[in-house]
């Protein structure tokens, strides 16, 4: 079972308190600052706290916040984040910039504020979140994203490859968004393991893996629109899908069909290209359709402007799932 220190390390405690005396040195001497802020009110097992301080007494009760969060950064970085990963037991340096970005951003509810003091011209605030109440509402949200995945691998293993490759892509933004919610609630409650969830989510990442490695699509195109379907060809397999040479071993197949219009105006010239994706299997069933419109223009030729209109295709594609949604299987 993985657990996270109940009390966070005193360094933190030293390090906020010589953030608040350096916030509010500039129009106060620290003798003037609360003796509460100077020794602030430990975590116990019933409540986390912060303090802040700011020009009103709301940017107080929001610094205060960010206090606690940066608590929550400190102890995923220290006590859980390094113990265990979702991938394959190393630490992968990008998951954990997206976790520490995501618990940055958390939301709290059930604040309640302890104490409140203004001395000069600023507000000193301590408050409080309930460990239960952040705890029961990060599992409830979890509860609802397993449950989301649940539903959609509900008879997985009775469609096609097609259709289960685009349910595990699907499920890995799932799983996105629950990770930082294990962590969180981890860094809470230090009774709970995440070891069965973490343990689900490399299976599913592997389903996804196994699929990929294993699914073939074959691209047909009107010879107006090759250049469209060699870049495809190459955008897919830099995204991991395989592209098959021949019709015959693919799982789907992907037609490319479409009309480009020229015209000439003012010396420029520009070229409208109308074209559309659409994917089934070899027996006709349709998995995705989706139509686009690309725009060129150069002051040469049509080639070029051609060239320029076919260069963009390559600008909405960042992910896997970027290629999915270019494909039409989002609509």
């Amino acid at each position: 079972m993985i657990k996270c220190k109940q009390y966070f390390k005193p360094l933190f405690v030293a390090i906020t308190g010589l953030v608040l005396l350096g916030a509010c040195s500039s129009n106060s001497g620290s003798e003037n600052v609360p003796e509460w802020v100077l020794s602030p009110t430990q975590d116990n097992q019933q409540y986390m706290y912060g303090v802040g301080v700011g020009r009103g007494l709301e940017e107080a009760k929001q610094h205060a916040l960010k206090e606690i969060a940066g608590k929550f950064s400190v102890s995923v970085n220290s006590d859980t984040l390094h113990k265990q990963s979702l991938h394959n037991g190393q630490v992968d340096q990008l998951f954990s910039q997206k976790v520490n970005t995501q618990v940055k951003d958390i939301e709290f509810t059930h604040v309640e504020q302890k104490k409140a003091e203004k001395v000069e011209q600023q507000y000193f605030v301590e408050v409080a979140i309930s460990r239960n109440e952040f705890i029961k509402d990060k599992k409830s949200k979890l509860t609802t994203i397993t449950n989301h995945i649940d539903t959609r691998l509900n008879n997985i293993s009775s469609k096609s490859k097609i259709e289960q490759l685009y349910a595990y892509n699907k499920v890995q933004a799932s799983v996105a968004e629950a990770e930082p919610l294990l962590y969180l609630i981890a860094v809470a409650d230090n009774e709970f393991d995440l070891t069965p969830y973490t343990r689900l989510f490399q299976e599913y990442s592997l389903a996804e893996a196994q699929l990929l490695a294993s699914t073939h699509f074959y691209i047909q195109a009107t010879n107006n629109l090759s250049p469209i379907a060699e870049q495809l060809h190459d955008l897919m397999q830099t995204h991991g899908f395989q592209v098959a040479s021949h019709k015959s071993k693919a799982d789907a197949i992907i037609q490319v069909q479409g009309k480009t219009k020229n015209s000439l105006a003012f010396s420029v010239y520009s070229t409208r290209i109308n074209f559309s994706f659409l994917v089934k299997s070899k027996v006709g069933k349709v998995y995705s359709k989706r139509s686009s419109l690309l725009n060129g223009s150069s002051v040469t030729r049509y080639q070029q402007a051609y060239e320029s209109a076919v260069s963009k295709f390559l600008t909405v594609v960042e992910n896997r799932s970027d290629v999915y949604q270019l494909l039409g299987f989002d609509e």
